[in-house]
């Protein structure tokens, strides 16, 4: 997560300068799924790469329709042209009942990202952010001004005004780098956590047809629906509980025309070339003792168990 310009203010002084009330509800929180939609895209028309501004406005839609999340809040942008990402699963459980209820919520963005995932984010502000998480971005905020002081002290006083400025920016871009792996070392144990009940049932289905003889190596196909069940991305494959060994050479390709990507082009692999993934429970529970001493590790002194390269 890129350091911003709010990070150097108060939260009262950024509610101020969105011309916000000091004492409305709010919350801080990344845009989960960039990676999937229009953001760090290039508008046809104007050339814009699409990113928000800090302090710029995006619209917050409920999506009750979508198969994954009845919850499930959008993040959109240019006034509901294009669509950046979603709300994180777990927040939006808590704000989706309020905003059903008529409860208000605004958004804005406080940095324009890296272009990766997870890298933009927005403040919250309305009656619909729930008060737990408020709390929560409180204590947030206050840890950062707390390991920025402490970033500062061990960087050293420096002679000038300007100088101790820098070194209080180098320090919380610092501490964004913890944080930001912190964060990320909670949602995979998330993850991994929720495939500890289906483990044992991991890759037991696959398509009709996919052990079937694969076609004549090399061929291009121009749509998904002409590819046989036999051939799939390494992604599909993954999904099937299968992997594909990384020095395997694609069996067959599918190249299309996108609307915003221009042509796209996928490698497909063979059943054949594919084995098996072992995922059973003990190897998830290996996972998440890795990961909770690691995230231990993140939650000590700033910088425990992490190297910053320049």
């Amino acid at each position: 997560m890129e350091q911003c310009e709010a990070d150097l203010l108060t939260i009262e002084e950024v509610l101020a300068t969105l011309g916000e009330r000091p004492d409305s509800s709010w919350c801080e929180t990344p845009i989960a799924g960039l990676q999937y939609y229009a953001y760090d895209d290039v508008d046809e028309l104007t050339g814009e790469v699409l990113r928000p501004q800090p302090w710029e406005r995006v619209q917050l839609v409920r999506q009750p329709q979508n198969p994954k999340d009845r919850n499930a809040v959008q993040v959109l942008y240019h006034n509901g042209q294009y669509q950046l990402g979603h709300l994180p699963r777990e927040l939006a459980a808590g704000i989706a009942p309020a905003m059903d209820a008529g409860r208000d919520l605004r958004g804005y963005a406080l940095s324009s990202g890296s272009g990766e995932a997870w890298s933009v984010s927005l403040l919250l502000v309305g009656k619909a952010v729930p008060a737990e998480r408020q709390r929560k971005s409180v204590e947030i905020r206050q840890q950062r001004q707390e390991w920025a002081a402490r970033w500062a002290y061990y960087e050293g006083e420096r002679s000038t005004e300007a100088a101790r400025r820098d070194c209080a920016i180098e320090a919380r871009a610092k501490l964004e780098a913890i944080v930001f792996q912190r964060d990320r070392l909670r949602r995979l144990r998330d993850a991994v956590e929720a495939l500890l009940p289906i483990a044992p049932d991991i890759g037991v289905e696959l398509p009709a047809g996919f052990d079937q003889a694969p076609p004549e190596r090399g061929v291009t196909y121009g749509w998904w629906d002409q590819v046989p069940p036999c051939l799939a991305t390494k992604n599909v494959w993954r999904e099937h509980g299968r992997s594909v060994p990384g020095k395997a050479e694609p069996w067959a390709w599918i190249s299309y025309g996108h609307r915003r990507k221009g042509r796209v082009t996928y490698k497909l692999y063979a059943y054949e070339q594919t084995r098996p993934v072992a995922m059973t429970p003990s190897v998830v529970a290996g996972f998440l003792r890795d990961l909770d001493a690691r995230i231990e590790g993140a939650d000590g002194e700033p910088g425990y168990g992490y190297e910053f390269n320049a």
